[in-house]
C-alpha cells in the first residue's frame, strides 16, 4: 500500500475531529479562534493541474468558475461533509475554482460578537474604574 492514501485517510481522520472540536468549542462559547482555522480552509475550493481540494463541513454556498472546454459559471447548494483532496496526473486539463460564502459570513460574524465582547469589557473595566 502507498503512503499517500495512508496520509490522505490520517489527514482526513484529522481535518473531521478538529472540526468536531471547534463545534464543541462554540457551543460552549469559550473561544472563536479554532474556528477561524477550520473556516478558512473552506472558502476557496479548486480542481486544477489534477490537484483537487475541497472541504465542506456542513452548509456550503458556492459561486465560480469551471473550465472544460468552455468557460462555464457554477453555484452549488450543499448541506453536508466533504473532504476531497486527491491528485489525478489524468485530469490535468479540468480547471474548477469555487468560492464557498457561507465560511466567510460565519468568520465575519465571529470577528463582530469578539469586537462586542472586547467593547463589554473595556467598558466594565471603565465603569469600575471609575467608581
Amino acid at each position: 500500500m502507498s503512503f499517500l492514501p495512508l496520509l490522505m485517510i490520517f489527514i482526513r481522520f484529522v481535518i473531521k475531529r478538529y472540526s468536531i472540536f471547534v463545534g464543541i468549542q462554540l457551543l460552549k462559547k469559550r473561544y472563536f479562534k479554532p474556528t477561524y482555522i477550520i473556516q478558512a480552509a473552506q472558502i476557496l475550493n479548486f480542481v486544477g493541474l489534477g490537484i483537487t481540494f475541497q472541504i465542506i463541513i456542513g452548509l456550503a454556498v458556492c459561486i465560480g468558475f469551471e473550465w472544460l472546454e468552455d468557460a462555464e459559471f457554477v453555484f452549488n447548494f450543499k448541506l453536508l461533509s466533504l473532504y476531497d483532496f486527491k491528485y489525478r496526473p489524468s485530469q490535468t486539463d479540468a480547471i474548477r475554482v469555487v468560492v464557498n460564502f457561507v465560511p466567510v459570513c460565519i468568520i465575519d460574524y465571529l470577528i463582530k460578537r469578539e469586537r462586542v465582547a472586547e467593547d463589554r469589557k473595556r467598558l466594565v473595566k471603565h465603569s469600575t474604574a471609575n467608581d
